[in-house]
C-alpha cells in the first residue's frame, strides 16, 4: 500500500492548543504531530457526518 502524499507546513499554535497537545500526545504515546493529525481527521469525519444528513 503506497504511502499517501505529505506536505510539510507549519502551524503557530496558540499555548493553550501546544500544551493540549503535548499533554495528549504523552498519554496516547504518539506523536505531537500524529496527534495533530488524529484531531483534524475526528473534525474532519464529523463535519462529513453533519454534511451527510
Amino acid at each position: 500500500m503506497a504511502l499517501p502524499e505529505r506536505k510539510e507546513i507549519y502551524v503557530r499554535l496558540p499555548a493553550d492548543v501546544t500544551a493540549w497537545v503535548r499533554d495528549q500526545s504523552a498519554r496516547t504515546t504518539a506523536s505531537q504531530n500524529a496527534t495533530i493529525v488524529m484531531a483534524l481527521r475526528a473534525q474532519m469525519d464529523s463535519e462529513r457526518q453533519k454534511a451527510v444528513r
